[in-house]
């Protein structure tokens, strides 16, 4: 340290009064400790509290020190009192007594400008996470600091999704809850998350999918929109989700196998091609031999409403969304030859719960014929 900076350090230290820098003799090893702001003409006092390694937040003490020779009874006396609070305070955590609903210790944070950034950083699954989003701003009426997303909280935000919404996107809803208070456990904001123990059994529904018949007459039926139709039977051949669809590159395939990127469980799968599947990406590169990209695609949105314009057309009498795909996909496997567990792995499905929902819905007097061969031959015009 050179004179300049060690003069600077001392004239520093001399400004502060010697009763305010015993202080750090008084806060060694100690899990809350007494500070100071400077004022105009005075000091004043607060706590800094730590929990278990987690960064809390400052309590102000509203107590003042002038630092000056005339008021330094007054200033030792004011300090005794710093020191009170702050013994009271250690032992009340060593206790357990400081808990989430203490506002004394948590994070003053806005958890709704919080879950909205968290919002931003989900493109691929931003409509889940802004309706969620909604309904926290509607359950809280905008206004959410952190210190009050306690049990009660969380537990009064489940009656109310199951008061206001079906059981199954209540459950979904409450999932991105938890993911945040989660992350907040990992940024170590909270000791806990307090919505661990909430939950939301789901309960099985019907699944919507097209037959054979159904997905002959689709097929027949004329439509406007090219792009959504090959993407949407590309899906019946794959079970891919529309996320996964608009990331379907054809570089991406190898033989017979397209690599793909699952969005929703983050993992890589290779998934078998039927000649048909094989057939919908030779003619969509013959449209665009400079475009690497399968399917352009518009919004989730549009592309669920040019497919409901074309089932209507083709006279299917059924609420077909673009998720149908993998429905049909699902229910047609298993009558087709493949177990449950190889449709596991083709749907990238981690449960087999999951899986075996499709199962109910399988008419068990099919015929067992391979996927890859007879089946999908009709679809290749």
């Amino acid at each position: 340290m050179d004179i300049v900076t060690q003069w600077s350090v001392n004239e520093q230290k001399k400004t502060v009064p010697k009763i305010l820098r015993d202080l750090q003799k008084i806060n060694n090893k100690r899990n809350v400790k007494v500070r100071y702001y400077t004022r105009d003409g005075y000091y004043t006092l607060f706590l800094d509290i730590t929990v278990k390694g987690y960064k809390r937040r400052k309590e102000n003490l509203d107590l003042k020190v002038y630092g000056t020779s005339t008021k330094l009874q007054e200033d030792r006396s004011t300090l005794e009192i710093a020191r009170s609070i702050r013994d009271k305070r250690e032992q009340e955590i060593i206790e357990n007594k400081y808990d989430l609903d203490l506002n004394l210790l948590i994070d003053d944070m806005d958890f709704i400008a919080y879950f909205e950034e968290i919002v931003r950083q989900h493109p691929d699954d931003h409509r889940c996470w802004q309706n969620t989003l909604n309904h926290l701003r509607k359950f809280s009426k905008d206004e959410l600091k952190l210190a009050s997303v306690n049990d009660s909280f969380c537990q009064g935000f489940y009656d109310y999704l199951l008061k206001n919404i079906a059981i199954n996107t209540a459950g979904m809803y409450l999932s991105k809850i938890k993911t945040a208070l989660n992350r907040l456990v990992k940024e170590k904001r909270i000791p806990r998350n307090p919505a661990q123990f909430v939950s939301i059994k789901s309960e099985d529904t019907h699944r919507e999918f097209l037959t054979d018949e159904e997905l002959n007459t689709l097929v027949a039926c004329q439509t406007p929109y090219i792009e959504m139709r090959s993407a949407f039977l590309f899906s019946c051949m794959t079970g891919l989700r529309l996320s996964d669809i608009k990331k379907v590159r054809h570089s991406n395939l190898e033989g017979r196998y397209l690599k793909v990127h699952i969005t929703k469980t983050k993992e890589n799968v290779r998934i078998p091609l039927s000649q048909s599947a094989l057939t919908i990406l030779e003619k969509v590169r013959d449209q665009r031999p400079k475009d690497d990209l399968a399917f352009r695609l518009t919004t989730d949105q549009n592309v669920n409403r040019q497919l409901r314009l074309w089932v209507t057309a083709a006279g299917i009498d059924k609420h077909i969304s673009f998720h149908c795909a993998r429905h049909t996909f699902a229910t047609r496997c298993l009558p087709h030859g493949l177990d449950v567990n190889e449709v596991r792995k083709l749907l990238a499905h981690k449960d087999i719960r999951a899986t075996m929902v499709y199962a109910k819905s399988v008419d068990k007097n099919w015929n067992r014929r391979s996927i890859s061969c007879r089946y999908w031959r009709k679809y290749e015009q």
